[in-house]
């Protein structure tokens, strides 16, 4: 879509800025509960500088460009304000939305390029079309509160009722791709030529969301690796129906250097020499084909990837699509569970805690543990934090007759993965020095950096704020590790992107986020918790689904590793650090 040609439909289908709202407003009032919304937008964007409530202060907002007047030949503006009103009103009508955003918004791509989905901000646009306050999204009223964190949106709603995918960063150049098409020479932009063989190869649209980004991230590393499309929102949902849980969650594409084989996980992932995985092909149906399974382990670690060596066929492997699931996990070994003795059935505690890689410890005045397993007078077995002796907070009952020996090795394990990324660290940075960035925790009450104890009243909001101090953009994620035991992705999108300070590009170098703190229902008797807010920051894209955990008791099924992103000669080498906030909420 873009101004300047003469167009051959008719007005009333013309991308001027009374189609697109009234065509969203249409489908919201005649759709039903339930009903699945797929809008796709292929054309330019631009930013505004960040002036509103819930902007993006890092990067400024989307903005999208239409048309309008008489012929179509002049631009106007849809805000991402009224953008997220138009959703918010599906979204609040129980509506499943896909939005698919192939359109760049990049300052740092002010220069002339026809093949770029970029426009100019004008002000001259902006001033014959003023933001309708009344359809803007302006309140915080629409932000989820079933979370005990939840972060404060800027132009995004209410994330369990949608999923966007965007053609990239606000830093990247989101580009069209110029092919052979029955004689002739056509663009497409390039999310919508990938996506578009993504759902042909993948079996269509009966897979959620995150397999299909995942596919998609890995044609954008072969073919186009410096835009990098992100997903927001929901990612377990699925186009037009439900998606097919049978299929591989999501894929790892393995990349090949000098015969290497390289897995986009690493030291930051909690990644180790002699780690293993299944490595499996899809057949031409999407089904997993059981000749293909093959093992591959680890041989050698990065910051944010590793080399893998599988037994046969390696080069051959890096051509195929593939999914990787997780076989061992070693570092779990680092925290192990001493186990009292007068616990019945010994051998069968150490076979269930070996089968999840746990260490296990038989002495109780062994100061190398954990986790502590006790059987109570009461006959209830208890797990005891081993440094303190505290009993862990906020588990299920565990009444010996009624909770056999694997369930409570289920709970021990999820129990070692929180562990395991609240200590998550990086001893040896060799890029994010602390003189290359800053980070923070604002409150009422002062100004808190990593590792501080904060103290906050119930349904105030706290202002997390990560400032960037060199010339490479960072890409930050953020965790809640909450009291029941559950690690969540607090940003709903795989990062925030933080560029360098540019004026120029209304890039502030500096990303502000709030963060709403509140007591979960089942535990305000108490009168209080206890979140940890755990910040990773790293200089390439990547992803951590692996570190999420769901609350306690709500699933153990083993998680499967999504694609990461090739290095760049636009990032720095790769690196990471890791940092955490504890924060106390109480009620006053």
């Amino acid at each position: 879509m873009t101004a300047g040609k003469a167009l051959a439909e008719s007005p009333e289908s013309w991308p001027t800025y009374n189609n697109v709202a009234s065509a969203f407003e249409t489908i919201t009032a005649e759709a039903q509960a339930g009903d699945f919304v797929y809008v796709h937008y292929s054309g330019h964007g631009t930013r505004e500088p960040p002036r509103q409530q819930f902007s993006n202060e890092s990067t400024g907002d989307l903005v999208l460009v239409l048309l309008e007047g008489d012929d179509g030949q002049q631009e106007s503006y849809m805000w991402g304000s009224e953008l997220a009103y138009l959703l918010k009103g599906m979204v609040d009508k129980e509506l499943v939305v896909t939005l698919v955003l192939d359109c760049c918004f990049s300052g740092s791509v002010y220069r002339q390029d026809s093949d770029v989905r970029f426009a100019h901000f004008k002000p001259e646009v902006a001033s014959r079309h003023h933001r309708n306050l009344e359809k803007s999204l302006s309140t915080s009223g629409s932000t989820h509160t079933t979370r005990d964190v939840s972060m404060m949106p800027n132009w995004l709603i209410n994330p369990e009722g949608y999923a966007i995918i965007s053609a990239c960063g606000p830093h990247e150049v989101a580009k069209e791709l110029t092919l052979e098409q029955g004689g002739k020479r056509e663009k497409f932009g390039a999310l919508s030529y990938f996506l578009r063989l993504t759902l042909l190869e993948c079996g269509g649209v009966s897979n959620k969301h995150q397999h299909i980004y995942s596919l998609l991230r890995a044609k954008f590393r072969k073919s186009w690796p410096k835009q990098n499309p992100v997903l927001y929102g929901n990612k377990h949902r699925g186009f037009f129906d439900q998606y097919n849980s049978k299929l591989a969650a999501a894929e790892i594409p393995l990349m090949e250097k000098n015969g290497v084989l390289h897995i986009p996980l690493g030291e930051a992932h909690g990644v180790c020499i002699g780690d293993t995985f299944s490595l499996q092909s899809l057949g031409a149906q999407n089904k997993p084909s059981a000749d293909t399974v093959l093992s591959a382990a680890v041989t050698a670690t990065g910051p944010l990837s590793s080399e893998v060596k599988s037994q046969d066929r390696d080069v051959k492997l890096v051509k195929r699509n593939l999914f990787a699931k997780i076989l061992t996990r070693l570092c779990l070994k680092n925290f192990p569970i001493q186990l009292e003795a007068k616990l019945q059935r010994q051998e069968e505690w150490v076979a269930e805690l070996t089968k999840r890689q746990l260490g296990v410890q038989t002495e109780i005045s062994s100061r190398f543990a954990s986790f502590q397993v006790m059987l109570s007078q009461d006959k209830e077995y208890e797990i005891r934090d081993a440094s303190t002796g505290a009993q862990i907070a906020n588990l299920p009952p565990l009444m010996e007759e009624e909770a056999d020996v694997s369930y409570v090795c289920d709970i021990l394990e999820h129990l070692a993965r929180f562990r395991l990324i609240q200590d998550l660290k990086n001893q040896t940075p060799a890029y994010l020095l602390p003189e290359s960035f800053d980070a923070h925790i604002r409150t009422a009450n002062g100004t808190f950096g990593p590792g501080s104890v904060i103290d906050l009243d119930d349904n105030t909001i706290a202002h997390l704020v990560i400032h960037n101090k060199g010339n490479k953009p960072l890409y930050a994620f953020a965790f809640n590790l909450g009291p029941h035991w559950q690690v969540e992705n607090i940003y709903r999108g795989p990062y925030e992107v933080i560029p360098p300070q540019n004026l120029d590009m209304m890039f502030t170098g500096t990303a502000k986020r709030k963060l709403r703190m509140t007591i979960p229902s089942d535990l305000r008797d108490s009168g209080s918790c206890e979140d940890i807010i755990k910040i990773i920051l790293t200089t390439h894209p990547t992803t951590f689904d692996l570190l999420e955990l769901p609350e306690l008791g709500q699933s153990f099924k083993p998680k499967t590793v999504r694609s990461g992103d090739r290095q760049d000669a636009v990032h720095a080498p790769e690196d990471w650090i890791a940092f955490h906030f504890r924060i106390q909420t109480s009620i006053k």
